[in-house]
């Protein structure tokens, strides 16, 4: 994974296709108006998320921030590195430009696990739930104790505040 800064000339933060754009034009440089990109239904928080499918057949996710960030100060990121040190599944991240707010990850689909629970047959759902447990379990046990407290999400805590803001 690299790190890529632009230089924004405008003072005020573009709006998000226009920073898409310009972000699949510096990773991809697809050709004149070739930019297949669609909005995924839902989002998380204050990001939004498209699927970006190149001339080839490619797919990436594009999570969109509200606003810039410093990647070396990016809690998704030290999030996504402490699941990679202790061996959780996550989507590759790909590409971050904090200065475009945009964060480029592989792709694994539409089917999310609770689709999938819906259309499993008991014997899978058994099996999806242990392999959510076993996680769990894996974040309880070796994310606590490989968690720096330098980290940014360090003092965060998931409490009934901030449940609430991200249901809302």
């Amino acid at each position: 994974m690299t790190t890529t800064k632009t230089n924004i000339q405008e003072k005020s933060f573009p709006p998000i296709q226009k920073r898409l754009m310009q972000f699949i034009q510096h990773q991809f440089n697809p050709g004149y108006n070739h930019y297949n990109v669609s909005q995924l239904i839902g989002d998380a928080s204050t990001r939004q998320y498209y699927r970006y499918v190149t001339d080839s057949g490619g797919c990436y996710i594009l999570a969109a921030y509200p606003e810039p960030f410093d990647p070396d100060d990016f809690a998704y990121k030290q999030i996504y590195d402490l699941f990679c040190e202790i061996r959780l599944p996550v989507p590759e991240i790909i590409e971050i430009d904090g200065d475009l707010g945009i964060v480029l990850q592989e792709d694994l689909g539409n089917v999310s696990l609770q689709k999938k629970l819906l259309k499993a047959d008991s014997q899978e759902k058994l099996r999806l739930l242990r392999q959510a447990i076993d996680h769990i379990i894996v974040i309880q046990q070796k994310g606590s104790c490989a968690f720096r407290p330098e980290s940014v999400g360090y003092a965060l805590a998931f409490d009934e505040e901030k449940l609430l803001q991200e249901l809302n």
